[in-house]
This record gives structure tokens, C-alpha cells and sequence, in this order.
């Protein structure tokens, strides 16, 4: 019966238009494979969706082409590989994401939060919270990362569990092998990082990771003293914890994760992996979590003092931010582009990392850098300017007040963007995120109309935020907010996984009296309706448009 289900959904156009929808909105939509072809038109695109018809409804003629090698720098230094399909097979692989993540969520661990419809790392992160901020909360901790995950899922492991209805297909993607020089090579292990259904099968091959953890009776008994023998487990794609009150039973557990791991063509990366203790802290999806006394005043009756879970950015990210910054103040000598090459930099990565108080503390402390970088950058342009001159030319004395110090916004004029103040912006709390438990994003539908932030409505209920929702703040999250989460072009929720970008009503190169910046002139639009309201001229003698086949308009 699922099957069937299965069948009419990849043969109904509705799902291959959404396939083809996803891949051309894709970060990686103007990336080509080995035939170098791009789908940038509405003919392509409509083109598409008819050859997908096709494939669908006989898949027996179907070869996919070899996947195109390209090397990306890696964070440690040197490069890995990664492998891009064509877009029309990228887009038949999304046809089939459609129709299989239903069921694989059906069947997932609870506490899993990588690659999955309405989870996020956050989610992961107040699970943490949820779990390790209490006087009784387990102090050991295994940390779990996977060897090469992606390059070493053995295919035959992937082919008996994956709930595909389709699993030649399946078997010809794992088979399509790598372009290198001119000439294809076989692939007998893994699935390419950048196939739009790998992620799922990742998770295909981890499920069951979590069910390690009951193997234990309730309670057991050491040294005349009962403990729990309760072990948790959280995991974001290849990266794992465990937790538990006793260090035994993580040394007990680690041959029976191995042993797990195994028949799916897995191992443990010896060098990330490594049991350690709450009071020493460790690090898990760029946070640092660790347990630290409070101030001497919160002691109980036997004079220990209460500890609080502490959360914030690891030492690492916090260098790679600057890092990132510095190179942009060194190779940007125009204000304006320096604006506007930083303030994504910096707004990302405050918005990832301000999901706890604790945070404060080190986002503040990376702010007054950056202000004081921006400053030096300002003082080295102008070597015979004095600090007023600058302070009155960037820092907008004259138009904005006489505030002082790094409450100054760095700007170019009145009218243009000022740079980001990463300590203004506010820090979401933990409890908004946790999960509803059973939580299922395909059974609990969100209203659009309820897809309020901060503490409204949620997804995963207990007043958290669903995933797709952002977490925004000031001008962006006014226009959100005002417009409804609705696209105004195609009337649709402004959630999932597509982008969503801010369009000017009217063009900042109209010479508006005012900041064309204002939110009046604002409006919020999914990437590819922000694309066809811009281009609309160029495109408008095209046959179709994408946002019309998605909502059903056509006949198959």
C-alpha cells in the first residue's frame, strides 16, 4: 500500500514540478553537472518537468551520468572531493525525496536532528539544555563522529533498507560512478554529499543509532549505591553524543556502537571521538557545552554550590568569524562594499549562535572587536583626518545623535545601510526550541497563520519555533511580520527549505527622497519569485512560469 502511494506521488506533476522547483532554487541551482546544462529559463524548466514524466513512468531506459569531481578547500587544511549530478538527475532524485521522506521520518530516532523537515541544530542544542541543566543530570558524555560518512555507506546496506519504491533507480545512482579526465570511474562505496537525496540516505543508515541505548535494566547497583542506567542520545547526521551517569557504561557501549556501525561500512573517527565529563565541557554542532559552578551565593543546605549549564560558541567558530573579518577589512577599500560584505558575515553567525544568554557574553565581546577593527580600517583611509572628522564622516554624529563609543553605526551616508552591531541583537531562549515528543512534520501540520516567532505558536509545540521559521529581528522581521509569512508573489507560506530574500518596491536607483531601505518599501519573497518579479520583463514572453506549474495550474 505505501508503495502505491509511493507511485502516484513520483508520477503526479505536482511533485515533479516542486522537484524541479527545489533544484533550481538550490544554492547550488546554477551549478552544472557533467553536461554542463543549467536550467535558467522557463522553457528549461517546464522542459524538465516533461522529461521527468517520462523517466517516471518508464525508469527502465534510465542511466544516470557520472557525477562531476570538484575539490573545495577543507577547514584543517587541503581538500576534499565532491561529486555534483546533473540537474536532471538531481531533479529525479528530488521527485523521489518527495515520496520517500514521509516514511523515513516515520521511522527515525526520536532525538535526531540533521537532514530532517522541521529540525534544526538548535533543536538538537535545547535538547541538550532540556537534558544536562539539572542537579541530577548525567555528567559523562561519549562524543561520536563517523569516518567519512558519505564516501563509505556500503550500497547494499542502503538497498535493503532504503524504503524506496524504487530501488533500481536507487541502485543506479550508488553506481553512477565519477568523471575524472574525461573518463568515468566506478563508485563501490558511499552516495555523493551533494545528491539531493543523500542526506536522507544518511540518516536511512543511522536510524537504530539511538536504540543502543536500552540495553540496560532500569537501575543497577555499585559499591552498595544504586545509580540509573539511563543513556541518552543525540545525534545531528554523523555526529553523535551519549550520555549517562556512570563512565562504565559508555566503555561498555562503545563496542556495541562498532558493532553497529559495521554491516553499514561505518567507523568511528578515533581522533573526534572521546569520552569525556560535563565539568570538562566538550563541543557539539559549534557550541561549547560544559557545567560550571555558580557565585557563592547559591549554595543548598549542605554548602555545595548549585552548577548552570553553560552554552556558547566554541574558541574555534570565534576565530574563524574573525578570521573571515579580517580578511575583508584587508581587501575591501570601498565603505559601502565593506558594508555590505560584512553584514552577512556577521549576521549569520549571531543568529546561529544567540539561541542562549550565555552567548551574550562572547557576541559582546566579538562586537567591540569588530567596531574597533572597522575604526582602525576608517583611521588607516584617511591618514590626515582626525578622529571628529571620521566619527562625523562613518559614525553619523551629525545625523544620528551623539552617541558614544560602539553604539556609533558605521554608514556611508543616511540613506545607505549601516554595518551590523552584533550586541544589539537579542538572544533566543532554550525552552522556545525543544521538540513535542512524537513530534511528526508530515502529521502535524503548521497553519501559516500561526507562524509566529518568539515564543508564538509552534511547530514542535511547548512554544518552540519550527525550524523553517528564522529567527528574525529588526527591518527583515517587520516585513515578515507585516506581510503575514506570505510570499506576495505566489501567496505562498514563506517556510521550507526555499530562500527568502528582501525586494525593494521601489529600486534604490530611483532616487528616493528617502532611504529606499525603509521597510515601507519592503516586501519579502521567495528566491525564485524575487527572481521573476525582477526579471519579469525578460522573461515575460516565456511560456510558463515555475510558480504556476507548482500550484497545479497545468495538466499533466
Amino acid at each position: 500500500m505505501v508503495k502505491q502511494i509511493q507511485w502516484k506521488l513520483v508520477k503526479s506533476f505536482g511533485c515533479r514540478a516542486a522537484a524541479v522547483r527545489r533544484v533550481v532554487t538550490n544554492s547550488g541551482g546554477k551549478t552544472s553537472g557533467v553536461d554542463g546544462e543549467i536550467w535558467d529559463t522557463g522553457e528549461k524548466r517546464y522542459g524538465a518537468i516533461k522529461a521527468l514524466g517520462e523517466l517516471t513512468q518508464n525508469s527502465k531506459g534510465y542511466n544516470p551520468s557520472p557525477l562531476k569531481r570538484i575539490w573545495i578547500p577543507k577547514e584543517g587544511g587541503g581538500e576534499r572531493p565532491l561529486g555534483i549530478p546533473t540537474m536532471l538527475d538531481r531533479a529525479l532524485q528530488g521527485v523521489h525525496l518527495l515520496a520517500t521522506d514521509p516514511v523515513v521520518e516515520a521511522q527515525s530516532d526520536p532525538h535526531s536532528y540533521g537532514f530532517r523537515k522541521e529540525r534544526s541544530p538548535h533543536n538538537g542544542i535545547a535538547k541538550i539544555w532540556d537534558l544536562l541543566n539539572k542537579e541530577s543530570s548525567p555528567r559523562c558524555i561519549l562524543e561520536g563522529d563517523i569516518k567519512g560518512c558519505f564516501d563509505t555507506i556500503n550500497h547494499d546496506f542502503l538497498l535493503q533498507a532504503t524504503p524506496m519504491c524504487d530501488l533500481e533507480t536507487l541502485e543506479k545512482w550508488l553506481k553512477a560512478g565519477i568523471m575524472k579526465d574525461g573518463y568515468p570511474f566506478p563508485t563501490t562505496a558511499g552516495t555523493p554529499q551533494e545528491g539531493i537525496i543523500s542526506p536522507l540516505l544518511a540518516n536511512v543508515a543511522l536510524n537504530g543509532l539511538e536504540g543502543l541505548t536500552s540495553l540496560y535494566p532500569a537501575r543497577m547497583t555499585e559499591r552498595g549505591k544504586r545509580f540509573s542506567t539511563k543513556i541518552h542520545c543525540i545525534r545531528f547526521a554523523d555526529d553523535f553524543i551519549f550520555t549517562a551517569e556512570k563512565e562504565r557504561l559508555l566503555e561498555e557501549l562503545l563496542p556495541r556502537v562498532e558493532e553497529f556501525l559495521e554491516p553499514r561500512g561505518l567507523a568511528l573517527h578515533r581522533g573526534k571521538s572521546r569520552k569525556t565529563n560535563l565539568s570538562k565541557g566538550f563541543d557539539f554542532l559549534g557550541f561549547h557545552i560544559s557545567k560550571r559552578p555558580r557565585n557563592r551565593g547559591h549554595r543548598n543546605e549542605k554548602g555545595v554550590g548549585k552548577e548552570v549549564l553553560v552554552i556558547k560558541p566554541t574558541v574555534k567558530n570565534c576565530r574563524k568569524l574573525k578570521e573571515e573579518v579580517k580578511l575583508i577589512l584587508k581587501t575591501t577599500s570601498n565603505p559601502l562594499q565593506l558594508v555590505r560584505r560584512i553584514n552577512p558575515v556577521t549576521k549569520g553567525w549571531s543568529n546561529y549562535f544567540r539561541i542562549h544568554t550565555h552567548s551574550t557574553k562572547t557576541v559582546r565581546e566579538i562586537g567591540w572587536w569588530i567596531w574597533r577593527r572597522v575604526w582602525r580600517w576608517a583611521r588607516r583611509k584617511h591618514l590626515t583626518r582626525n578622529s571628529k572628522w571620521i566619527a562625523q564622516r562613518y559614525y553619523g554624529v551629525r545625523f544620528s545623535g551623539s552617541s558614544k563609543g560602539r553604539l556609533w553605526r558605521f554608514r556611508v551616508s543616511p540613506s545607505s545601510p549601516p554595518l551590523f552591531t552584533m550586541e544589539v541583537k537579542r538572544v533566543e531562549r532554550l525552552y522556545n526550541l525543544p521538540l513535542r515528543r512524537g513530534f511528526n512534520p508530515y502529521l502535524h501540520p503548521l497553519p501559516a497563520s500561526a507562524a509566529l516567532p518568539y515564543g508564538g505558536f509552534a511547530y514542535g509545540g511547548r512554544g518552540s519555533l519550527s525550524s523553517s521559521l528564522p529567527l528574525l529581528s529588526g527591518r527583515k522581521g517587520e516585513v515578515f511580520r507585516r506581510q503575514g509569512w506570505i510570499c506576495v508573489v505566489c501567496g505562498k507560506p514563506l517556510m521550507g527549505e526555499e530562500g527568502v530574500e528582501l525586494h525593494h518596491i521601489k529600486g534604490r536607483k530611483e532616487g528616493l527622497p528617502l532611504s529606499p531601505h525603509r521597510v515601507e518599501n519592503l516586501e519579502t519573497l521567495h528566491r525564485l519569485c524575487h527572481q521573476q518579479k525582477t526579471y519579469g520583463k525578460v522573461v515575460s514572453d516565456e511560456r510558463l512560469e515555475l510558480t504556476d506549474w507548482v500550484g497545479g495550474s497545468l495538466e499533466t
